[in-house]
């Protein structure tokens, strides 16, 4: 396959799962006026809270199973094998998920007690503790989909479980008034259905020729115990400040500090399509001749597309909130652009330290992850208590640009990948100094704020064009791209 057909599959495949992606969020980001009417700063709270504690549970039952069916599918030398491996890991999720449903209900006061130093929220705690047991069969489920290039049919479940969840959540929310428990049992009941839906789809596919191998089992575990720990570390990084904030500041500081973090995620979001295809397809993609050229030249477009979605969040979030929320949340604003930044860096990190996961040396992934969780631990614990919110925004960009300098260090040990440094700098430094000028004129009025705001947007892409940015053939590319939306608008000469 030529390197042009190559690219072509990738930004195929990032399409095709960036709907399964963007529209949860869109639908999301539109509910954002219903459930800042229906819920409370404190509700939002508690709920950040609650969503953190079931992200620690499920990864630490889970272990980053996932990544380790990924590579061990490709390693697999007939159909047969495959179908074994992917067998038998489902067979071990519904194993887990069974034994995680008991666990979480036996702890669930405990953990209450330990999280909010009370045992009032137990019950919340065995739900959302129960619908994450019950997603990791799903889960397998969605990773056979990505593994097999399945892109419409993934689509179409993740856009069915959308479905459920927001019609639960919705009629429980507005019509019975029941806060928090309406998104609770919405996602209990998405996960329900949606686990019994495609674990009967994938056995239809694997039944006949897959078997359980323990052995096999095994060998996932081995993989993917590394990647779990570290998951549990990127936890602590991700929403460990919240458990430190909960003792300095108030639940409604921590529900608007919660809506910026997710407005700040949405980096994570973006990156989350490419992320989908790639690391299903990543061992093959660099086996491939042009593999490598391929993986240095996506890190320096991820880096490019980041940091101008970052400049965006700068120059667009205050009118933004002004519209979707209540002025409640309004001061979420100045957090969100640095918490994107964060994330974008994160993002390119990730990408650049893939190198762990195709050698097949998930340990380095582990050492670096620690790495940056301990440096953000002893960062909340030194400056929250000082600067409160400003303090758990400042130790996680500290903790990703520790990752990104240590893990791109480790990794080009492993496996030397000749990264365009200088020009991922140069998209960086201008995205930094429109950023700056903005931010130095901005008016208050929201009008002029956002007239100011689309100019400067319209400046970056200029900047780089004009800064020579381009590589030869890229300018060839965006020539002939350019020449093909004239045609297409009937500006311009068509081909015959």
């Amino acid at each position: 396959m030529t390197k042009r057909a190559l690219y072509r599959d990738i930004v195929k495949g990032t399409g095709a799962y960036s709907i399964s992606t963007f529209v949860p969020r869109a639908i999301s980001f539109l509910l954002f006026p219903l459930y800042t009417r229906y819920l409370t700063t404190a509700d939002y709270g508690v709920m950040e809270l609650l969503d953190l504690t079931g992200f620690l549970f499920t990864a630490l039952i889970w272990m980053g199973s996932t990544d380790a069916l990924f590579f061990y599918y490709w390693k697999a030398g007939t159909e047969q094998d495959r179908h074994a491996t992917v067998f038998t890991m489902l067979s071990g999720a519904g194993l887990l998920g069974a034994a995680g449903s008991v666990l979480g209900w036996w702890a669930a006061p405990s953990i209450s007690q330990w999280v909010f130093q009370s045992a009032e929220y137990g019950r919340q705690f065995r739900v959302v503790l129960l619908s994450c047991s019950i997603s990791l069969p799903y889960e397998v489920c969605l990773g056979y989909l990505r593994v097999t290039n399945r892109a419409t049919t993934y689509v179409y479940a993740s856009l069915a479980r959308l479905v459920v969840s927001v019609a639960v959540t919705v009629v429980l929310l507005v019509q019975y008034d029941w806060g928090i428990w309406a998104v609770l049992f919405g996602t209990l009941a998405a996960n329900g259905i949606m686990a019994l839906t495609l674990g009967v789809y994938t056995l239809g596919k694997v039944w006949m020729q897959g078997s359980f191998q323990l052995a096999l089992l095994k060998k996932f575990a081995r993989y993917a115990t590394p990647l779990g720990a570290s998951g549990l570390a990127m936890l602590l990084v991700h929403y460990g400040d919240r458990y430190i904030l909960q003792r300095n500041v108030t639940l409604a500081e921590i529900g608007v500090y919660s809506l910026a973090y997710r407005l700040g995620m949405v980096i994570t979001h973006l990156y989350t399509p490419f992320y989908t295809y790639w690391r299903s397809q990543m061992v093959s993609i660099v086996a491939s001749p042009h593999g490598e050229a391929i993986y240095v030249r996506v890190c320096t477009y991820l880096t490019v597309l980041l940091t101008f979605v970052v400049l965006l969040f700068a120059l667009f979030i205050r009118p933004v909130l002004h519209v979707l929320v209540t002025e409640p949340f309004w001061p979420a604003a100045q957090y969100v652009p640095w918490i994107a930044a964060a994330y974008g860096i994160r993002s390119v990190a990730t990408q650049s330290r893939g190198v762990f996961l195709l050698e097949g040396k998930t340990g380095g992934e582990f050492g670096i992850t620690l790495a940056g969780a301990l440096v953000c631990l002893l960062a909340y614990v030194m400056l929250i208590p000082p600067l409160k919110v400003w303090g758990a925004v400042v130790s996680t960009l500290l903790a990703f640009a520790v990752m990104f300098v240590l893990g791109l260090w480790q990794a080009q040990k492993v496996r030397r990948f000749p990264f365009e440094f200088r020009r991922m700098l140069s998209a960086v430094s201008w995205a930094v100094l429109l950023g700056a000028a903005f931010y130095w004129v901005q008016p208050e009025d929201l009008g002029l704020q956002i007239l100011l705001a689309l100019l400067v947007a319209l400046l970056y892409p200029l900047a780089l064009g004009l800064s020579g940015f381009l590589a030869p053939e890229e300018k060839l590319a965006a020539k002939e791209l350019g020449g093909r939306v004239l045609a297409a608008a009937g500006l311009g000469p068509r081909k015959q």
